[in-house]
This record gives C-alpha cells, structure tokens and sequence, in this order.
C-alpha cells in the first residue's frame, strides 16, 4: 500500500532552479530600476545613461541627478515588497 503524503513542495534541491530565480529576480531589478530612472530623468529633463545603474559616482546628494538616483533605488526597493 502506497503511504501519501502532505506535502505540494518539490523536496529535492534543484540548482538549475536556483539560478534561474537568481538570474529572474536580477532581470526584474535592473529592469525596474531602469524603467524607473528613464522616468525620473525624463520628467527632470536630466540626461540618461547606464552610468546611473552601474555607477556608485553617481550615488550623491549634490546635484539632482544624483538625488534622482538615489530615489530610484529607494523606490525600486520599495516596489520589491
């Protein structure tokens, strides 16, 4: 007689799958990040490169591109939740 169990989760570890929530959740970040920072420059009229995302220079509270990004980061972070 066949003993069923309780469980609905896959119990064995799967590092593909691991990956490939690692890699997933990387793609929703930056994309997020970047959707949010195109805006944020757009409606500033401030100019928009990668150098925002990958940048920590452009991390300051000095001027407003700066600002933007850091209010990027913290509204991407809050999206996350």
């Amino acid at each position: 007689m066949k003993k069923l169990t309780g469980s609905f989760r896959y119990t064995q570890w799967d590092p593909w799958l691991v990956i490939a929530q690692i890699v997933s959740i990387q793609c929703i970040l930056y994309t997020t990040l970047g959707l949010i920072l195109a805006l944020l420059c757009t409606l500033v009229g401030d100019t928009r490169t990668l150098d925002h995302i990958f940048e920590y220079h452009e991390i300051q509270v000095r001027d407003v591109g700066g600002r933007i990004v850091i209010s990027s980061f913290v509204f991407n972070s809050l999206i996350g939740l």
